[in-house]
């Protein structure tokens, strides 16, 4: 009887040492499953990343906007880009960032066209899109910058300034009533009128703008009046 007396104890304490063994192994293979669970977890949403062009955590281009604005308005060119680039924001500020594509562009462009804006103007706008894309894929918005392929509308440069005889007429009245107000009454040469009145006449008569004539050089003119334009400083 004391024989089985012993022998139960042990094998009691057998089964019991087999089922904590069992159960740590359990646990450790639990925590393998975890740890693989999470490892491919992170390679769907790495391989989602770069497969999708736009995931569904992607900022709208209002959303960009806001963001790039906050860096740029101390700039002092701020109102201007401001206000070319707000009617594309006003258009698709809705649309994810990422799929502001060239077609979008285009569909914009024509919309701008009919009313009657330049192509100019229009290039603009398109170039503060392409600097507002490109400092979301700076820091991190954005992967690429949809806009990247869009091409500007080919354009002329002309500028011209056309003045009728009546005007030059006017500008030469005006001319006489011009006074140094840095001198004190009496003192005046009278010599700022004539000097505007000569330098109206010789633009309308060369056609030159105006920073065009204040920079010509007297070493440059030349006897029969023409104008040597590649002389040395």
């Amino acid at each position: 009887m004391s024989a089985l007396a012993e022998i139960v104890p042990i094998r009691s304490r057998r089964t019991l040492t087999e089922a904590d063994r069992l159960r740590a192994e359990l646990e450790t293979a639990r925590g393998q499953i975890d740890q693989l669970t999470g490892i491919a977890a992170d390679q769907a949403k790495a391989i989602a990343e770069l497969t999708d062009e736009c995931p569904p955590w992607a900022p709208s281009v209002a959303i960009v906007y806001w963001l790039w604005s906050d860096a740029c308005r101390a700039k002092r060119s701020w109102h201007l880009m401001w206000a070319r680039i707000a009617p594309l924001v006003s258009a698709v500020g809705a649309l994810p960032a990422p799929k502001l594509t060239p077609l979008v562009w285009e569909r914009h462009r024509a919309t701008r066209k009919l009313l009657g804006l330049c192509d100019a103007t229009i290039n603009l706008e398109l170039g503060y899109a392409k600097q507002m894309l490109n400092w979301a894929v700076d820091h991190g918005l954005i992967k690429r910058n949809p806009l990247q392929s869009a091409k500007a509308v080919r354009t002329v440069s002309r500028r011209e300034t056309r003045l009728t005889p009546e005007d030059v007429e006017k500008l030469l009245a005006a001319s006489d009533d011009v006074v140094n107000r840095s001198l004190l009454e009496g003192d005046d040469t009278r010599f700022r009128g004539p000097l505007l009145r000569a330098f109206i006449l010789c633009m309308f008569d060369s056609m030159l703008r105006f920073n065009e004539a204040r920079l010509l050089k007297l070493d440059r003119i030349l006897g029969d009046g023409s104008y040597e334009l590649w002389g040395s400083d």
